[in-house]
């Protein structure tokens, strides 16, 4: 019962506003190929093997170019049910979110009993960092239930060898929605060992076992066609190695990881920046307490989160501590604040003070993550009352836009069809066009030209979709005037255009430089 009220609470937490925020992240990027499950997003700074070929090989529809396909499935389906819309493309990370919740109480319930667990369950289910990454449609939330429901099965797997079964699972879609849930893997070894989980003679294991290489397969096939054929990995794989790929020579993420002590002072910042002071100075001194307690006493679960910990820590040092990875400490965090304060409350001489103090620190929590992310406006300062992660998540009329466009596209389809550049678009818009005829769409002369100086992924979210999937000509205003010239509208009447809309950015807060 206490369980699910923490659920409850929550999903209506990640579902009030989820479509509020205008798409502006790294989420357009798996968002706007998850449509049509099309490796493809107009981008010339970063082509992929889908525009190298004259036609698509069948190994490229295994895996995308900078990220295995689980996530964009996910979304797929998701957009395929509930269509075109943000609420589509956030849903996967707050149904995610709460299967990371839940397996985090199994982890506190496996590690400290079930009081641990369920404190756990509800630090996490509204501390702002988590509530962050699964409001937003990108891979970590779906990343994050994978790392928690392996190692969660794991320590299961004490009792029933069974669970071998999903530990096998978990790592293997893991890896196939982004490679940095490699970290499981240790998680998993450190947990068979502090617990003394049984696995060599297991049959059980040994399906795991097998389960990952199953899951893992597309991704390895995809990757080795791509080095037969052009002599380099994937995105990721071939910037871990050093490779040189002429069409990726801008990688604005591998830029920003840094050096080691960029990473050091990274992991530290996403942490000021994503929690509330009150989390991680709390959270900090109960992963000390865990370091004393684990000195003085056999506590094998304080062991494992703190062997966790340093393991999460040294892999941010490897990889990079951006805001989407070091989101994956937070379990271990809020299950070190929830076995101290289990300690305070439940084995201490004043269980009631340290009650209160638990309530009203829960209280804050609640309202900081309610302030940052559920209201139009946050109130107060930035660290104190607020989260900066938020920048993140805000609105600045892209939504209106798209709530615009589509009412007037709707029921309409475009009379001017452009000659795309590549096989496989042709296919997509022939396509649109059928559905739309079928459906009954009137042809309509229209031409949308947009500011170019408008952020570049909400642009492609809100604007260019409407051009790749419905075949609308849609272009900047740049592109508009090196294809018109002197000639402008003129250009587009010749050939039949009788309307234009005309999109210009109303202030600063939406230019290119302010947002990403």
């Amino acid at each position: 019962m206490a369980l699910a009220a923490i659920l409850t609470l929550a999903l209506c937490l990640r579902l009030w506003r989820l479509a509020a925020a205008d798409s502006y992240t790294d989420e357009v990027l798996y968002a706007f190929r998850a449509i049509g499950l099309v490796d493809y997003d107009t981008s010339s700074a970063q082509t992929t093997p889908w525009q190298w070929f004259a036609e698509v090989p069948w190994w490229a529809r295994l895996s995308f170019h900078d990220h295995p396909l689980i996530f964009f499935l996910v979304e797929h389906w998701s957009i395929s049910l509930l269509g075109v819309n943000l609420w589509a493309v956030r849903l996967p990370s707050v149904l995610a979110g709460l299967a990371t919740i839940f397996f985090t109480y199994l982890v506190g319930r496996e590690i400290s009993g079930r009081r641990t667990g369920l404190l756990a369950a509800l630090i996490l289910s509204f501390q702002s960092y988590h509530l962050w990454v699964s409001r937003l449609g990108i891979q970590d939330s779906l990343a994050l239930m994978w790392v928690m429901g392996a190692l969660a099965a794991a320590l299961l797997a004490r009792r029933n060898p069974r669970f071998w079964l999903l530990a096998g699972i978990c790592i293997g879609l893991g890896v196939v929605t982004k490679y940095t849930t490699l970290i499981a893997v240790p998680l998993v070894c450190l947990a068979a060992i502090i617990y003394r989980v049984p696995w060599r003679r297991t049959r059980a294991w040994w399906y795991g076992l097998a389960l990952v290489a199953a899951l893992v397969l597309p991704s390895v096939l995809y990757n080795i066609f791509l080095y037969r054929a052009r002599g380099h990995f994937d995105f990721q794989i071939s910037a871990a190695l050093g490779q040189h790929v002429p069409e990726w020579t801008f990688r604005l993420g591998r830029l920003q990881v840094g050096d080691l002590s960029d990473r050091f002072i990274n992991f530290w910042k996403a942490l000021v920046y994503a929690n509330s002071q009150a989390f991680n100075i709390f959270s900090v001194l109960a992963v000390a307490w865990a370091g004393v307690c684990s000195w003085r006493r056999p506590e094998r679960g304080l062991r494992l989160l703190l062997a966790g910990l340093l393991a999460m820590g040294l892999w941010f040092l490897a990889i990079g501590s951006a805001y989407r990875f070091v989101v994956m400490a937070v379990p271990f965090l809020a299950l070190a604040a929830a076995c101290l304060w289990a300690e305070m409350i439940f084995l201490s001489r004043r269980p009631r003070v340290y009650l209160a103090l638990f309530a009203l620190w829960c209280l804050w929590e609640l309202g900081f993550s309610v302030n940052t992310f559920l209201r139009p406006r946050p109130w107060g300062p930035v660290f104190v009352t607020q989260a900066r992660i938020n920048e993140e998540t805000r609105n600045y009329g892209f939504n209106q836009l798209d709530t615009f466009l589509s009412a007037e596209l709707a029921g309409s389809l475009s009379y001017l069809i452009g000659d795309p550049d590549y096989n496989f678009l042709d296919r997509i818009l022939a396509a649109a066009v059928r559905r739309q005829k079928e459906a009954g769409a009137a042809p309509r002369s229209l031409v949308i030209v947009y500011d170019n100086r408008l952020n570049f992924l909400a642009s492609l979210w809100t604007l260019d979709r409407h051009l790749l999937y419905e075949g609308w000509p849609v272009m900047d205003e740049n592109f508009f005037s090196q294809l018109t010239g002197a000639e402008r509208e003129e250009y587009y009447r010749r050939q039949g255009a009788k309307e234009f809309i005309y999109i210009a950015a109303a202030g600063p807060q939406v230019l290119r430089s302010g947002i990403i």
